[in-house]
């Protein structure tokens, strides 16, 4: 696992780890005066994730060793309570010490999915009969030649008003238009992903595939995100455990050869069926408080939200904007 994640791991994992360590060391070097003792246990706790992360001296130590550590090393420290009340659940917890935690956690989650697999296998008395066949991870397609959409054309088509009133409801007083340009140009240059239901579905659809017999379920251990469940929806015979509702950017199809006889052009209308539905999602008025599903990042997915007052449309319609701004960040932020 940690070979196949390798490019992620260097490209993404890593740099936003320590990223995420020098503005945690900052802070408490500025606040090492009132270090508290079970701060002091923390620190110590990260020194060995720490000492992995940025000593480049190791001598006699392969790639894939040096990462294997990592992730063995975040696992450890993921699996700690301790550290997570420090970092992320305590009230002394800070942004920056709960940036390092979840990007610990997405380190070790590769160590998390090995040790549940490794769980299932001894578990299940059925399971030496189990046929494993690795999909091969296709490459995302490279961006499009076309210019990107800007802030102001993607408003139009959705019939929004770009304007102060709107950039503050979505994201807040600290927020303006020329911010919310800047930032959503930096969003337009992200490298599209591939998600793993995508993938699997592509896959089966090849030459070289046979989807006779194959129960039309695909276990994921979490939630689909709001593409994916369109898409599996509107390509028909497949399904999941469910839907978060939460939009993912960037979310693309990978490029696909000798796909079977009719796939091409049942692909292209799953993806205007998408297309629709996601305008439709972000134009889409509230009528009431809308539960969404957790994605499992940290632990198990849960479900969000319960009976609330009623209130304003107006409150609603805010509470809606800020929802998407919160997606949208979490997006960025889990990138999968």
């Amino acid at each position: 696992m940690v070979l196949y994640h390798q490019n992620r791991i260097e490209h993404s994992y890593i740099p936003n780890l320590r990223a995420s360590f020098k503005a945690y060391d900052a802070v408490r070097r500025r606040n090492d005066t009132n270090t508290p003792e079970n701060s002091s246990v923390s620190d110590a706790a990260l020194s060995v994730l720490r000492t992995l992360l940025f000593d480049h001296n190791i001598n006699g130590t392969s790639t894939l060793e040096k990462h294997t550590r990592l992730v063995i090393a975040s696992y450890n420290l993921r699996r700690t309570r301790n550290i997570e009340e420090v970092l992320y659940s305590s009230p002394s917890a800070t942004s920056r010490s709960k940036s390092l935690w979840l990007d610990i956690c997405q380190l070790a989650r590769l160590r998390v999915a090995f040790q549940n697999f490794k769980e299932i296998a001894l578990t299940l008395p059925s399971f030496e009969q189990v046929t494993i066949i690795l999909v091969l991870r296709p490459l995302a397609p490279a961006n499009p030649s076309q210019r990107p959409l800007n802030l102001n054309q993607t408003f139009g088509i959705l019939q929004l008003d770009l304007g102060p009133a709107t950039t503050k409801a979505v994201l807040g007083q600290n927020w303006t238009v020329a911010k919310i340009e800047r930032e959503f140009a930096k969003r337009q240059k992200q490298k599209p992903n591939v998600h793993a239901e995508v993938q699997m579905l592509m896959s089966l659809n090849t030459n070289g595939s046979s989807t006779s017999g194959l129960f039309p379920y695909f276990g994921c251990s979490k939630l689909s995100c709001f593409m994916c469940d369109r898409f599996i929806q509107s390509y028909g015979r497949f399904t999941t455990r469910g839907c978060h509702g939460r939009l993912f950017k960037p979310w693309t199809v990978p490029s696909v050869d000798r796909l079977l006889p009719g796939q091409a052009d049942r692909t292209a209308k799953a993806l205007i069926l998408v297309q629709k539905e996601v305008k439709k999602k972000l134009k889409a008025s509230v009528e009431g408080h809308i539960r969404h599903e957790r994605t499992s990042v940290i632990g198990g997915s849960s479900v969000l939200g319960g009976r609330q007052e009623e209130r304003s449309q107006r409150q609603l319609q805010i509470d809606r904007l800020r929802m998407k701004a919160e997606r949208d960040r979490v997006a960025e932020m889990f990138r999968r």
